[in-house]
């Protein structure tokens, strides 16, 4: 992994982050004194990773959820490719869940430039889960479910960067050509919701084959701490193994290509999103587990 100071290319359907990091938000004058305040651009193989922890319990905020929700409601830039207003430029926390946000939503073609006082910051996109976010509102259910699965994933109150591989139905999701996934051998979590909808905000996780036979029920503290840290607010529901034994547990089929539809509270989510972790990130992520 080399540290980098300029904005990252990545592939398009490139798939591989770092769990629970961020791609820092470069002012566009190239500041390097900025750029080393919010910590390092990285790059693996051309792939979008996030070398800096994200703070669980930022996201988690009522107030930030309700940011997200507004800027929802508006497409993300104007036709000179500006960000529209928005106080999560105001914060260091709140510039690094906004690059999630971006690098989530929109193709790696397209940026988008954030504005606050005198400093611009370029917001570059990876997976192009929602792209057309960036003329026009979200306001579709699909495209706000991709997204919330995507930030969930990226989530991590460890502060660990582990690479993982994520996978899902949608396009933006496929591997990169240069990719190995056979590297990725941990069946880790499965994540879906959707929280862009005001005051009907769902979140769900559940173990896949690997952490659940790995950590049997000590899953569920784990996957507490990577998603919502100490967060009093966090919207998240633990639904226990993916694919359930008995009638009213979890269940989350897979299709031949091995993606996931998952369904709670009686709602199907095909726009599910899987984490497949190497043996060094599972060793990382759960280290009382006996791997």
């Amino acid at each position: 992994m080399s540290s980098l100071g300029t904005p990252v290319t990545a592939l398009l359907g490139t798939c591989l982050f770092a769990l629970g990091c961020v791609v820092t938000p470069v002012p566009a004058d190239g500041n390097e004194e900025d750029i080393a305040a919010e910590g390092d651009v990285a790059s693996v193989e051309q792939a979008y990773v996030f070398p800096n922890g994200d703070d669980p319990k930022f996201l988690w905020e009522p107030r930030t959820i309700q940011m997200l929700q507004r800027l929802a409601m508006a497409p993300l830039a104007d036709g000179a490719g500006k960000l529209v207003n928005t106080p999560l430029l105001e914060t260091a926390q709140g510039r690094k869940l906004l690059h999630y946000v971006v690098g989530c939503a929109l193709r790696p073609d397209m940026t988008v430039k954030g504005v606050v006082g005198a400093s611009s910051y370029v917001y570059q996109g990876a997976l192009g889960l929602a792209a057309p976010w960036r003329s026009q509102a979200m306001t579709a259910t699909s495209p706000q479910r991709w997204v919330t699965a995507c930030i969930l994933q990226t989530l991590n109150g460890f502060l660990e960067e582990v690479p993982i591989r994520m996978v899902g139905q949608h396009p933006g999701l496929a591997d990169a050509p240069w990719m190995n996934p056979a590297q990725y051998t941990f069946p880790d979590a499965t994540m879906f919701g959707n929280i862009f909808v005001p005051g009907q905000e769902v979140a769900y996780a559940c173990a896949d084959e690997g952490a659940q036979l790995a950590c049997g029920n000590v899953w569920s503290q784990f996957a507490k701490l990577r998603i919502c840290d100490s967060s009093p607010t966090c919207k998240l529901t633990l639904l226990g193994p993916c694919k359930g034994s008995l009638p009213n547990e979890t269940d989350c089929t897979t299709n031949a290509a091995g993606y996931a539809t998952c369904h709670a509270d009686g709602v199907s989510y095909p726009e599910s999103i899987s984490s497949k972790l190497t043996a060094d990130g599972a060793f990382n992520l759960y280290p009382s587990c006996g791997l």
